[in-house]
């Protein structure tokens, strides 16, 4: 999985490779499907009913994963041998911000709380329930991770394609967001990654020198907000969070170090 990507198989890859568009199609489709068939109550009812007994605990660690300040810092144990991957990512970033801030607005769905006497996990939100933009960050990042074959080999994209699922499943659980939020979550984060690729093979500049330089620095400011101050609104994952951020830090650290130390060698 940490095997060294050389520059000219990255620069081969083809984001609009017809493989690439399954994941989008299938959360496109299923989204529909809910929606036409006015099946989201009674989908979030079940899935709610069925795993909200894991805990609160459980659940906000899992959906703080999705958070689009917490969510990038997954990309760092790659930076290493695919530093191109920070453009790749900030440009993702940029998309996905874009289609969720786009379409929440224009869709203009009550969320869960605003229909239904429940109890949330987490900020009890009314508005701007479609799409999940949890969702759509963590397959934003799964689809970077897995389309540039950082994550490779069936076991370890099956565990990515859990945790990443996860996600999208505790928004429902939480009781802020609808399935058919999740499954367009889902199809938008893909895309996402997707035209984040291709924009990234157009504008090379932006994964080198002191480009590069910026957006690492921004990395290394958001793990510090996420360890110091950042505040999901979730409680029970500040543990999690923290750790993540912790370990982004200290991974950013060492691979500095050992580049540093590299450098001086080779001097």
């Amino acid at each position: 999985m940490n095997q060294k990507i050389s520059s000219n198989s990255v620069q081969s890859l083809n984001p609009f490779s017809k493989k690439h568009f399954v994941i989008p199609a299938l959360g496109f489709i299923l989204a529909l499907t809910v929606l036409l068939t006015d099946s989201n109550v009674t989908i979030f009812n079940t899935v709610r009913e069925a795993l909200s007994p894991l805990g609160e605990p459980f659940w906000s660690g899992i959906t703080l994963l999705g958070d689009a300040l917490v969510g990038p810092l997954f990309l760092i144990p790659f930076l290493k041998n695919r530093p191109g991957l920070i453009w790749d990512g900030t440009l993702a970033a940029l998309i996905a911000t874009a289609f969720t801030h786009i379409i929440k607005p224009i869709a203009h769905i009550a969320r869960p709380p605003a229909v239904l006497d429940l109890a949330v996990m987490g900020p009890r939100f009314l508005q701007g329930s479609f799409p999940s933009g949890h969702t759509t960050t963590a397959f934003t990042v799964l689809g970077l991770l897995v389309m540039v074959g950082v994550i490779r080999g069936f076991g370890p994209i099956l565990l990515a394609f859990i945790l990443a699922g996860l996600v999208g499943v505790s928004r429902i659980v939480a009781g802020v967001h609808w399935p058919a939020d999740v499954l367009m979550g889902i199809a938008g984060g893909w895309l996402s990654a997707i035209f984040a690729m291709y924009l990234a093979q157009r504008w090379p500049w932006g994964g080198q020198g002191w480009p590069m330089r910026v957006q690492i620095a921004l990395l290394v400011l958001i793990a510090l907000f996420d360890l110091l101050s950042h505040d999901t609104g979730y409680a029970s994952g500040i543990v999690l969070q923290r750790l993540v951020a912790l370990l982004g830090l200290v991974w950013l650290a060492w691979d500095a170090i050992e580049a540093y130390y590299l450098k001086v060698s080779t001097a």
